[in-house]
């Protein structure tokens, strides 16, 4: 899995979150919220989208991102939906500005 495209470019190789960014989990939702300070806007990720840009540290590329999220979905999930998924989370991310271009 090579880079992806969205509106604003190509999902790096590697993403990674912005480091101005902050996290937290709304624990009545399962959900998260991602804040940036610079534009004072609010992202709302439900938990698998959260576990996902969790693990865009810049050190994994999008394979193994994809992989970690299959080996934590058990046995019955569809790798081929996982892979979907997890590209249109990542191309989805960069156009909300949520990893580094």
């Amino acid at each position: 899995m090579g880079a992806m495209q969205s509106d604003k470019g190509s999902v790096p190789a590697n993403p990674r979150r912005l480091s101005r960014l902050t996290h937290s989990d709304v624990e009545s939702t399962g959900e998260s919220v991602v804040y940036d300070p610079e534009t004072d806007k609010a992202t709302v990720l439900n938990p698998v989208a959260a576990a996902i840009w969790l693990l865009c540290d810049g050190t994994r590329d999008c394979a193994a991102i994809r992989d970690e999220v299959a080996a934590h979905a058990g046995d019955g999930v569809d790798r081929g939906q996982i892979a979907k998924d997890v590209a249109r989370a990542l191309a989805e991310f960069l156009r909300e500005g949520l990893i580094e271009p």
